[in-house]
């Protein structure tokens, strides 16, 4: 057993010898994290693990194969699993008044949302029902989540390009998977674990986006463009035109037009071609793209290394998103 497993399961211990079994539940939704929790419960209670409730807080709009998975998980270790409809508040507080649970295995990590601020045990808020959040791989790595799943059963989901599971309307395929034949990796082929959430709602712009990808002629400017373009559609970015330009070509008149009718122009530089470096500098810094009255917005990105690029891309569209919920939240202040 490695470190950050016996870790988990002493968590676990502890959390049973304060609560009990009938004080201890498990929050199972089928994803990755809270079925490594179900393996972790199974291993560290062989005997007794299914004394232990599992609640399913069922959304609207679920993947018929996280339904058909945890029906699945419930026949194969004879689970008790109580089915809640209605919201996770609302169904921590039908929790709170007919049940005698007390504590929830949770399987948030380091990195999700409103995660900043927790640590293995972790009481709700004051406006909450009061339950003690209990969270046994809170410092484990995307990583080492399926260095764990790898040999044990999880959804099928995960073997065709999901990273992180939501509802069907919020949920696409992880981008950064995505190979030439449309075809996708599988989760645990991502690389860096900061972008499993890509493809989540919290990952997308909105308003709907649309957006030309432009960078120099060549086979391989063409292989970075048609990456630049998936990790934009990832992100609910509709790319409209893909356009390669020789290095010499002058840029701003294209930019100009594309503006018109587009709200992002990505440009792929390159600083070993310095007439087509400065011809990019240029743009980034004329007054019809460097205002805030302007009508698109130019992100530019290293067309290589990829992993650069997608770093640099990722960061520009987080932090527009930023700037927009701001500029939103502004207009309706009273």
């Amino acid at each position: 057993e490695s470190v950050n497993v016996r870790s988990a399961m002493a968590i676990m211990r502890k959390t049973v010898s304060l609560f009990g079994y009938d004080g201890t539940c498990l929050s199972f939704n089928g994803g990755k994290d809270c079925t490594v929790l179900l393996h972790l419960l199974r291993e560290t209670f062989p005997e007794t693990y299914q004394q232990i409730r599992l609640v399913f807080f069922k959304q609207d709009n679920e993947f018929p194969e996280v339904d058909a998975f945890i029906e699945d998980m419930q026949h194969k270790y004879h689970l008790n699993i109580l089915v809640v409809l209605g919201g996770f508040k609302a169904g921590l507080s039908r929790l709170k008044a007919e049940t005698k649970i007390q504590a929830i295995f949770l399987g948030t990590r380091e990195g999700d949302p409103h995660s900043d601020r927790l640590e293995a045990f972790s009481p709700t808020d004051e406006d909450w029902p009061s339950f003690m959040r209990v969270h046994p791989i809170l410092h484990w790595s995307y990583a080492q989540v399926w260095a764990y799943l790898e040999s044990r059963p999880y959804c099928s989901l995960y073997d065709q390009g999901y990273t992180s599971l939501g509802a069907t309307t919020n949920t696409r395929r992880n981008c950064l998977l995505k190979l030439e034949d449309q075809q996708y990796r599988p989760a645990k082929m991502l690389g860096e674990g900061k972008y499993e959430r890509c493809g989540r709602a919290g990952f997308l712009l909105c308003p709907p986006t649309s957006a030309a990808v432009i960078g120099l002629l060549g086979c391989a400017a063409a292989a970075q463009t048609d990456q630049c373009s998936a990790v934009l559609r990832g992100c609910g970015v509709t790319v409209k035109c893909v356009i390669g330009v020789s290095e010499d070509e002058p840029l701003l008149p294209l930019m100009q037009t594309l503006a018109k009718s587009l709200d992002l122009l990505v440009i792929l530089d390159n600083s070993a071609v310095p007439a087509f470096h400065a011809a990019v500098t240029s743009v980034q810094h004329h007054p019809s793209f460097s205002t805030v009255e302007q009508r698109a917005f130019v992100l530019v990105a290293p067309s290589e290394p990829v992993a650069a690029m997608e770093d640099c891309l990722f960061a520009q569209l987080q932090q527009l998103k930023s700037n927009a919920s701001l500029h939103n939240e502004d207009a309706q202040a009273p």
